[in-house]
C-alpha cells in the first residue's frame, strides 16, 4: 500500500492514500485530492514532526511529496514464523 506524505504551505503535516496535487485558495498553498476523492478516509492530518521520525528529514511546502510502500503481513503467519 502506498502512501504520500506532503507539508502545506503553513507546516501542516499530512498522509495520503492516493497520490494528492498541489492547490491554492483563498491565498492558502494545500495539498489536495481530485474532487470527489477527498474523505476523512483518504489522509490524516500527523502531528508536527512525524514525517522528520518516518524519513529522517523534514519536509516543506517545495518539496514534493514523499511516498513509502507499505506493506501489512498476515500477524498469525507472522508470529509462526518466530
Amino acid at each position: 500500500m502506498q502512501t504520500y506524505f506532503a507539508v502545506d504551505s503553513d507546516g501542516v503535516e499530512t498522509c495520503f492514500n492516493e497520490k494528492p496535487f498541489r492547490n491554492t485558495k483563498d491565498g492558502l498553498n494545500f495539498w489536495d485530492l481530485p474532487k470527489g476523492k477527498y474523505n476523512d478516509t483518504n489522509n490524516v492530518i500527523l502531528p508536527k514532526g512525524s514525517i522528520k521520525r518516518l524519513i529522517g528529514r523534514e519536509l516543506t511546502w517545495e518539496d514534493d511529496f514523499v511516498v513509502i510502500d507499505f506493506s501489512i503481513k498476515d500477524v498469525d503467519s507472522y508470529e509462526r514464523s518466530i
